[in-house]
């Protein structure tokens, strides 16, 4: 069931606060977009990495999950995955083998202008984002000549850990590299860092095909230089100037690069560059987008009254519950 026109109704079910997906979502959008935390009728659902337990008012066909996360933060249960109609995301192992996965890049929302205050993006206010999308696509280019980064401490992954690692070593390189983040200088918003420096290190939480998130979409949103550690893969979608790959497993090769391109103007040789990546970040690479083209060519289906009952990926443990709290609380009292 689509209304007129072929526009169908998609409600996207996610613990991101609606705001963020408002934001994000484009004034000509091909369908209708709902953004909840808990399930309402819609003529397709998308589960966007919600591993609890569901109950959504729709047949399996019309259900999809986004896998948003690669598997060294969360793990996915494969036979709770073969309920849905349709598994999207990253080529992450495991889950793009399953028949019905389908590749699609840049799932991740903007954090730019959103005020969190810890490492965990959630924790944030369901208010307006200080930037709307005219704000952001109105910019003004970073006037710094210098080198930024926002730190996380989060150590989970091995790329975590390097991560860690790779700052502390250019640390002792660049003497004037500002460092931003929890534990460092505290910052609720990447906007009051990312809008001021032209360059920017962004290293992901893991490297997978087709796997970039906000990490690097947010620098290209400020008009950022971005040293990026991440899948080579993100210049498909960002091919040109204006973003260079490096290997945080090798500081002393990635501090020679970083130095050559800042002393070689990197950030204004890249400028047409730049400004088209963050069109395409602003348009093309829009999760809204993504979703609508992949509900458009699916093949017509037959909506029915039905309740498709998603059991938990895996439940959380008793100590799990208890711990996590207490660790958010911790970080945030870090200085």
């Amino acid at each position: 069931m689509c209304k007129a026109g072929g526009v169908a109704v998609i409600n996207l079910v996610s613990k991101v606060p609606s705001s963020i997906w408002e934001r994000e979502k484009p004034v000509d959008a091909e369908h209708i977009f709902l953004h909840t935390r808990e399930p309402v009728s819609a003529d397709y659902h998308v589960v966007y990495g919600i591993r609890d337990a569901l109950e959504l008012p729709n047949s399996p066909e019309r259900l999809i999950f986004v896998a948003s996360e690669p598997p060294e933060i969360r793990e996915y249960n494969l036979d709770i995955l073969r309920n849905y109609g349709l598994i999207v995301g990253p080529s992450f192992p495991r889950v793009s083998a399953l028949p019905h996965f389908r590749h699609v890049t840049g799932i991740a929302p903007w954090w730019l202008g959103v005020r969190s205050p810890t490492d965990n993006h959630y924790e944030t206010h369901e208010g307006e984002t200080a930037l709307t999308r005219e704000r952001l696509a109105a910019l003004p280019q970073p006037a710094e000549d210098k080198l930024s980064v926002i730190m996380s401490t989060k150590a989970r992954t091995p790329d975590q850990v390097q991560r860690i690692r790779l700052v502390e070593y250019l640390a002792s390189k660049f003497s004037d590299l500002a460092i931003f983040g929890v534990g460092h200088n505290p910052v609720e918003d990447k906007a009051a860092v990312l809008t001021q420096f032209r360059y920017h290190l962004a290293v992901e939480n893991s490297s997978h095909p087709g796997y970039w998130t906000e990490k690097l979409a947010d620098p290209i949103l400020t008009g950022c230089f971005t040293f990026y550690g991440g899948h080579r893969s993100y210049a498909e979608d960002f091919p040109g100037n204006g973003i260079q790959l490096i290997d945080p497993y090798q500081p002393e090769k990635v501090y020679r690069a970083i130095s050559q391109a800042m002393e070689t103007g990197a950030w204004e040789k890249a400028a047409e560059d730049r400004n088209r990546h963050k069109e395409s970040v602003l348009s093309e690479h829009s999760f809204h987008r993504k979703i609508s083209a992949i509900i458009t060519s699916l093949p017509p289906t037959h909506s029915r009254q039905s309740i498709s009952r998603i059991k938990a990926h895996h439940p959380e443990s008793r100590w799990k519950k208890l711990v996590d709290p207490l660790y958010r609380q911790v970080a945030r009292r870090i200085p």
